[in-house]
């Protein structure tokens, strides 16, 4: 079975091992799509080990989602050598209507592990034409997952 971060590997192979603490995400985009699979868990431990900031209550507390799909748009820097990347995806999920979370995250490597540092996120509904354009969305920068 393909894993949950829309990858063709086995879960184990891709973000479990990440998740069971078998190994640490080598990139920016290996933690990104390990968060997001951990999002669709409820693992808010694994959230709250892989970013700076202390995860906060309202987010462990609110109303999981159905995860749809996961798009990576972009990647920039988040290497293996790098200190630094970022990663703009765009996620569908369900949470009474479909909707699209759009966002621009930040990483950082600290003591050679990457970590979530903060984001750029827009959310916004699904037309029932398929329309998944962000003209009815709004922006915000968040400093949380």
């Amino acid at each position: 079975m393909s894993c949950e971060c829309g990858k063709k590997t086995a879960f184990e192979e891709c973000c479990g091992r990440f998740l069971d603490g078998g190994s640490v995400p080598s990139t920016a985009e290996e933690l990104m799509r390990s968060r997001f699979v951990a999002f669709g868990l409820g693992n808010f431990d694994y959230i709250e080990q892989t970013q700076l900031d202390p995860l906060p209550d309202e987010v462990r507390n609110r109303e999981a989602p159905e995860w749809e799909s996961l798009n990576i748009l972009e990647c920039r820097e988040g290497g293996p050598d790098d200190q630094v990347g970022t990663v703009e995806f765009k996620a569908r999920y369900r949470l009474g209507q479909t909707r699209i979370h759009h966002e621009l995250s930040r990483f950082v490597r600290v003591d050679d592990v990457w970590r979530y540092k903060d984001g750029d996120i827009s959310d916004y509904r699904v037309h029932e034409d398929g329309d998944d354009s962000d003209d009815e969305g709004l922006w915000w920068q968040s400093s949380e997952a």
